[in-house]
């Protein structure tokens, strides 16, 4: 291996401690399903919320953005973001509560 190369392994190692993040799009309205569909979002028939797993701050802030002006229409929601590292990530345990509000 060449000096400064990094191994799968490091970057494995170093990916897992980024924290990532569970966003859930709590009183979506009914007509915005596809959209959150097509965007990637996840049904909790449970906890009865559209969700998705964001890799990263920017990623979060972009859709935290995209919500705003596609789903919420621009009113004023609480969303329910969950920090996860990698303690909790792959566990039953939750993650950190963020308060986030559009």
């Amino acid at each position: 291996m060449s000096p400064g190369a990094t191994t799968g392994l490091s970057q494995l190692i170093t990916a897992a401690a980024l924290p990532s993040f569970k966003l859930r799009a709590t009183g979506s309205p009914f007509e915005s399903k596809d959209k959150l569909k097509a965007r990637g979002y996840r049904w909790d028939a449970d906890a009865r919320v559209w969700y998705c797993t964001l890799a990263s701050q920017p990623l979060l802030d972009a859709e935290l953005e995209w919500l705003k002006a596609e789903v919420y229409g621009r009113r004023s929601a609480r969303l329910d973001i969950e920090a996860m590292d990698s303690t909790v990530r792959y566990s039953a345990r939750p993650g950190r509560t963020v308060e986030q509000g559009l």
